[in-house]
């Protein structure tokens, strides 16, 4: 399977890619709707890859993993699996990306992660990773992966000096080895482009992808909001 570095590379400047981000299923019946349904019925519009996330708090590890094998072996699909900082020490994760590698998994969604159910903040597993900038740097030290990371056009809701501190940061975490960007949500054409061209002028080079989360509900999207973005109170006004 190909590299999503890659993809984004051969195609910069001639067309847009494509992707679609599915969650872990709940069921077996579920997976079968996914596996042989929903993907099939999406692969009309020839998307490039697609990607699995994290259950909270990395609940799902081996569910992610599944689903992102059957997807590239059933379907000819790249597939990209996120991985998160929570509840996994080094070693863990070092054990997680061998078992993605035997399975011809090599595009890693490389995530701090949301804490856990009933917490409310993101605490450090001791053994384990911090920031995500480091889960970057020690998944690129292993090699052979190519790795995505989140950014945030309105900045980190955690980041209390404001987006363009968040924005550095996320300077810093595509310096130890991201090839690409997937960013949260947002609402305002003009925060992603603001965001582009920040980083732009601080050298970054990689592909920015908006993220886009149709809207299902106002509930879901105030869900959203809330975990992840400054606009949680415009969005419910």
């Amino acid at each position: 399977m190909p590299f999503i570095g890659d993809i984004f590379a051969n195609a910069r400047a001639s067309r847009p890619v494509i992707s679609f981000e599915f969650f872990p299923t709940k069921s077996a019946e579920s997976e079968r709707t996914l596996l042989d349904k929903t993907i099939p019925a999406l692969g009309a519009l020839s998307p490039d890859y697609c990607s699995v996330t994290y259950g909270a708090g990395g609940s799902t590890r081996e569910k992610t993993l599944t689903i992102v094998d059957r997807i590239q072996r059933e379907h000819g699909l790249p597939a990209m699996a996120h991985m998160t900082c929570v509840n996994a020490t080094r070693e863990d994760t070092a054990a997680v990306l061998a078992q993605a590698k035997s399975l011809g998994i090599t595009n890693i969604l490389a995530l701090r992660g949301d804490p856990p159910a009933g917490s409310t903040a993101f605490q450090k597993t001791p053994g384990g990773f911090e920031f995500s900038y480091e889960l970057v740097r020690f998944i690129k030290a292993l090699g052979g992966f190519s790795i995505g990371v989140a950014g945030f056009p309105e900045g980190h809701i955690a980041c209390v000096d404001g987006k363009f501190a968040d924005w550095k940061h996320l300077k810093h975490k595509i310096d130890q080895g991201a090839d690409f960007v997937v960013t949260q949500l947002f609402f305002d054409n003009k925060d992603y482009l603001e965001f582009r061209d920040y980083l732009t002028a601080l050298g970054v080079r990689v592909p920015l992808i908006p993220g886009i989360m149709p809207i299902l509900s106002a509930g879901q999207t105030k869900r959203m909001v809330a975990l992840c973005s400054s606009v949680s109170i415009r969005a419910s006004a």
